[in-house]
């Protein structure tokens, strides 16, 4: 195997394969590889410093998933028992966080509007929905007579809806208006609904929806101002994730890899897939922030 032009020892190679798991080991030993191959080119060197730093960023991001304060070594220990890591793996972990960190571009401090957002995904309503999908506006009209005629709206999403959720009647996770993980067009329609109404057909990417309001689940909130510290915290901390993802990405994609091992060239297929995530834009590429 060739990365970025130079060979991989075998035994370098199956080590790792052997210690992450397969797929994943193949992607880690790319990234770390073209980590090492960008700071080389730019003059950038990871100091004993850097890594102490990833360590304690690592550790405050257990501490703020927790909830509560817990000893971060048991922490800690807790996610790397999670993740399988070894300590070479672990030690491995830091230092490719520290080299993405040293060449990711630095994200913007959140604003007031970012907080607000945060804020109110966090702690605004949720919305109790059932959606039946269909793939063109032909469909979605026969699924509004079907309703129209008295069938239950569970019952058509189990016939009708082309979405995985028909299985379960068209229910999903809780909405929140502010999350945009969901389409625009289908938080708009939300927002306008009454318990028990049933949408107008919703365009949405790949056809539309009809959507049924269940409920509206409140749950009590603290002041903004009281919270507003932690939320600008967690903002920097996803920005952080974020950035590193995208250099991880970029340089996934920009390092040259050449599977001399037939067997091995449908695993590296995966993993890099897995790796970049859908269209380039999702994944975990081998980060822990």
């Amino acid at each position: 195997m060739l990365v970025g032009g130079q060979p991989v020892r075998r035994d370098t190679l199956f080590a790792a394969l052997l210690e992450a798991g397969g797929d994943a080991g193949l992607s880690e030993l790319v990234l770390d590889r073209a980590v090492a191959d960008r700071l080389n080119r730019r003059g950038l060197a990871i100091t004993t410093a850097d890594l102490d730093r990833e360590r304690d960023r690592l550790l405050d991001q257990l501490a703020a998933a927790a909830g509560d304060p817990q000893d971060p070594e048991a922490l800690l220990a807790a996610f790397r028992a999670q993740r399988g890591l070894s300590a070479g793996r672990f030690d491995r972990l830091l230092r490719r966080n520290a080299g993405l960190w040293a060449l990711a571009e630095r994200p913007t401090p959140p604003g007031e509007a970012a907080i607000r957002r945060r804020y109110d995904l966090r702690f605004g309503g949720r919305y109790a929905v059932r959606v039946i999908a269909t793939p063109d506006l032909a469909a979605a009209q026969r699924v509004l007579a079907d309703l129209d005629a008295g069938r239950g709206f569970a019952a058509v999403a189990r016939e009708r809806s082309t979405d995985p959720s028909g299985e379960l009647g068209g229910a999903l996770p809780l909405v929140s208006l502010a999350d945009p993980a969901w389409p625009q067009s289908v938080r708009d329609a939300v927002a306008g609904m009454a318990a028990g109404a049933v949408s107008s057909p919703v365009a949405v990417e790949g056809g539309f929806l009809i959507v049924r309001l269940e409920e509206v689940v409140e749950t009590p909130a603290p002041a903004l101002e009281d919270v507003r510290d932690a939320l600008a915290a967690d903002l920097v901390r996803s920005g952080e994730r974020l950035a590193m993802r995208r250099a991880a990405r970029d340089l996934l994609q920009d390092t040259p890899v050449m599977v001399l091992d037939p067997a091995l060239a449908e695993p590296w297929a995966r993993a890099r897939r897995r790796a970049l995530g859908p269209a380039g834009t999702g994944g975990n590429p081998g980060t822990a922030r």
